[in-house]
């Protein structure tokens, strides 16, 4: 079903009088008298319930109330299985259970069930959307509603394979799951759209607070907060309670034709973490008073991403965008490393940062895009190609001095691939004069399983290129994270050829890491899951590094997480609660 809203639902909108403040004032109303009611939202459309109208969606033993009978269908598509749908109709004494058997195929308690299905404003679908026990009772209700006079009653065999339309998404408050909530820069699932500009694959796992409407914009928070400690191991590992938290707000508008963005991202780190950042071993880049970090990932810069969208269709299926940001994430690599679903249950930044996304926070970017359907997407950047530098408080200078370009293909709702390529201009604040060629290449896979499970996986590749007497680096990442129920189990291999090690002899060295570890969510409150995590790194290197690091170090951690629940009708359990 195509969640937007076009000219055949306007033209409905007009036909029925449903003018958007006439809307906006019913779901208002119709919120605050659910709650009162305590009837739950729809978990398919968001709007909440009518007492005494509501319908139940059963698959696999759980139970999902919906607010319609189109809302009832759309959802029971999604799932594998038999699935059983009851709900009203005119006749109290008569109500309906329909069963969908494993090919698809639809049954109902009532011969002679009709349908109405007139596909309007969504604020009033229980009016347009449901069952009557039989023609006349359906025509009855048609003549008592005149603005339904042109609607045809269907029958089971014509419903069941009915697509609808219409979900007014700009009027539709609070959505319950990541198919329903439209992308920033497209028409299609937020759940592909990664940082930046970035795309995943459309069965990505999507954590996200939805905050309601702001004036015209739909308001959503996204990110983390975490509360860490590690101890990293061997002689020069260090051991520190620091946070690692990077929590986003985004505003999203559609108007004109085209969908207007904005983001503000922040950090904790320079707050918790400190000007050296916390401790990983054989992580290498930026400085802290003057002298190169030494086995510790940075802190991230307090603003780490200002940024507006904007998206618009530019004829046929090609779609257009622009991003411009004083802080943000230029077109090289792909989803930074906290925003992928195969890493971002893993509480330490991968030592291959800055050979494939460690341009994600940068002074000054914009943007310029295409999108063919929503399979290709080209884009290029220009953007500063410097690090940021050791004030992780104030911005740093805009300069748009580097470039990059990438291609991103998504083939299927389950795979995303990513090649890029970029020019960055004296990136290293301690090499002055010495430009770097980055080129990287993704794949990142997500498929959703039973339930709310999900199995995520990415495999990542960058390569360096340094000018002068520097020799060419390489490094690739492997990781994966399994999402079981209230659990979370994550693995990561990565290799970098180390060139910029400190304190040990001039070289370049192949460096092995393999991280594990599990996230058990122990609680969920007000839209948030609280969670507590261990992990364990090891790691495998030349020999000649042993004087330095030891023959085998060990690092462990330990953290509390808290993000915004997983956005899904999937998670719900019971008859409409939201399970782990």
């Amino acid at each position: 079903m195509k969640l937007s809203l076009g000219m055949e639902s306007r033209a409905s909108i007009r036909r029925h009088g449903g003018l958007r403040h006439a809307a906006t004032l019913f779901l208002l109303t119709s919120a605050v008298w659910a709650s009162a009611q305590k009837m739950p939202n729809c978990v398919h459309c968001g709007i909440p319930v009518v007492k005494g109208q509501e319908i139940t969606v059963k698959n696999a033993g759980k139970t999902y109330i919906v607010r319609c009978m189109l809302c009832a269908r759309d959802l029971a598509t999604q799932y594998r299985g038999v699935v059983t749908v009851a709900g009203p109709t005119e006749d109290p004494a008569r109500p309906l259970l329909l069963t969908s058997d494993e090919k698809g195929e639809w049954t109902s308690n009532i011969p002679g069930v009709v349908f109405l299905e007139d596909e309007g404003d969504h604020a009033f679908c229980n009016r347009w959307s449901r069952a009557f026990t039989s023609l006349e009772a359906f025509q009855k209700y048609v003549a008592e509603n005149p603005q339904y006079k042109d609607s045809k009653g269907l029958k089971l065999a014509e419903w069941s394979v009915k697509e609808g339309k219409e979900m007014d998404h700009q009027e539709m408050a609070g959505m319950d799951h990541e198919g329903s909530m439209r992308g920033m820069l497209g028409d299609w699932s937020m759940a592909r759209e990664g940082s930046g500009t970035s795309w995943l694959p459309d069965d990505s796992p999507m954590f996200m607070k939805p905050l309601g409407k702001w004036g015209r914009y739909e308001a959503n928070l996204m990110g983390l907060f975490t509360f860490n400690y590690s101890d990293a191991g061997g002689k020069r590992g260090a051991e520190q309670f620091y946070s690692n938290s990077m929590p986003m707000l985004m505003l999203r508008r559609v108007t004109g034709g085209g969908i207007i963005g904005a983001r503000v991202m922040a950090s904790v780190d320079p707050v918790f973490t400190g000007r050296f950042g916390y401790p990983n071993l054989f992580q290498t880049g930026e400085t802290a008073y003057g002298r190169p970090l030494e086995d510790r990932q940075h802190p991230h810069d307090l603003l780490s991403e200002v940024a507006v969208t904007y998206s618009k269709p530019i004829g046929g299926n090609v779609r257009a965008h622009a991003y411009l940001a004083p802080i943000g994430e230029p077109v090289i690599g792909g989803p930074m490393f906290l925003m992928r679903p195969s890493g971002q249950e893993i509480p330490e930044s991968p030592i291959a940062h800055h050979w494939f996304d460690g341009t994600h926070i940068t002074a000054g970017v914009a943007t310029l895009g295409l999108s063919f359907g929503d399979k290709v997407r080209v884009e290029s950047s220009v953007f500063n190609g410097r690090e940021p530098d050791e004030n992780r408080y104030s911005p740093d200078p805009v300069c748009f001095d580097s470039a990059a370009a990438r291609l991103t293909l998504n083939p299927t709702r389950n795979l995303s691939f990513n090649v890029s390529y970029g020019f960055l201009k004296e990136p290293e604040r301690l090499e002055a004069g010495e430009d770097q060629h980055r080129i990287t290449a993704a794949a990142i896979y997500s498929k959703r399983l039973r339930g709310n499970d999900t199995l995520a996986l990415g495999g990542y590749f960058g390569r360096n290129i340094k000018g002068g007497h520097h020799k060419a680096t390489n490094a690739y990442v492997l990781e994966g994270t399994y999402y079981k129920g209230r659990n979370s189990f994550f693995a990561r291999y990565e290799h970098a050829e180390k060139d910029e090690l400190v304190g040990v002899p001039e070289g370049i060295y192949g460096i092995n890491k393999v991280l594990f570890g599990a996230t058990h969510n122990f609680a969920r409150k007000d839209g948030f899951d609280f969670g507590l995590g261990a992990y364990t790194g090891l790691y495998s290197f030349p020999s000649s590094l042993e004087p330095f690091y030891g023959k085998t170090p060990v690092t462990l951690g330990v953290y509390l997480r808290i993000r915004p629940s997983r956005m899904s009708h999937d998670s719900a359990s019971g008859s409409h609660g939201h399970g782990g």
